[in-house]
C-alpha cells in the first residue's frame, strides 16, 4: 500500500470509529449526552432546580450580580499549592472535579419561558469562589428575572 493511501485510510477509519462511539476517550463517570432527548431532560431538571433557587431567593439575582461585577477587588483564601507530582490522568480527574457549568437561568421576556445559558468555570476555593469569564457572569439584556447558577459534575447546584 502506498503511504498516502494508507494515511487517508487511517483517517477514514478514525472518523468511522469516532462516529460509531467506539473511539471515546472519556474517563469513567464523565457525563456524555448522546441523545437530544437526554440533553433536553438534563436541561429541564437544571431549570427546575434554578427556578426553585430563584423562588426561595437563594440565587444571585441580576441586580446583585451587576453590583458584584463592579467591585474593584476582593480577598480570597486560596488553598495551599499541592507539592505531589501528579500523573496526566490525575490532573485530568482533578480538573474535571473542579469544573462547573455556570451561567444564567432566566425568565425570557419574549416568550415567557425559562431558559438556561451555561458556560464553564472552575472552583477556586472552598468558600465558593469561582473563576469564569466576565461575559458569563454578566447578566444579559434579557435577564431581568432569574439567577446565576453553578452546577458541579455531580449535578449539585
Amino acid at each position: 500500500m502506498r503511504p498516502a493511501f494508507r494515511s487517508k485510510l487511517a483517517g477514514i477509519i478514525a472518523v468511522v470509529v469516532a462516529g460509531c462511539g467506539w473511539g471515546r476517550a472519556q474517563a469513567p463517570g464523565v457525563l456524555i449526552c448522546d441523545e437530544p432527548r437526554e440533553e433536553a431532560q438534563y436541561v429541564s431538571s437544571l431549570l427546575t432546580v434554578a427556578r426553585e433557587l430563584f423562588t426561595k431567593g437563594d440565587g444571585l439575582k441580576p441586580s446583585q450580580a451587576r453590583k458584584q461585577l463592579k467591585r474593584g477587588s476582593c480577598q480570597l483564601a486560596l488553598p495551599e499549592v499541592g507539592t505531589r507530582r501528579l500523573a496526566a490522568r490525575e490532573i485530568c480527574v482533578a480538573a474535571r472535579h473542579s469544573h462547573l457549568r455556570i451561567g444564567w437561568a432566566y425568565l425570557c421576556p419574549k416568550c415567557g419561558k425559562w431558559h438556561l445559558n451555561l458556560a464553564g468555570g472552575y472552583v477556586l476555593a472552598t468558600s465558593g469562589a469561582v473563576a469564569t469569564c466576565f461575559h458569563v457572569a454578566e447578566p444579559g439584556q434579557d435577564v431581568r428575572d432569574g439567577c446565576l447558577v453553578a452546577v458541579d459534575e455531580q449535578d449539585k447546584s
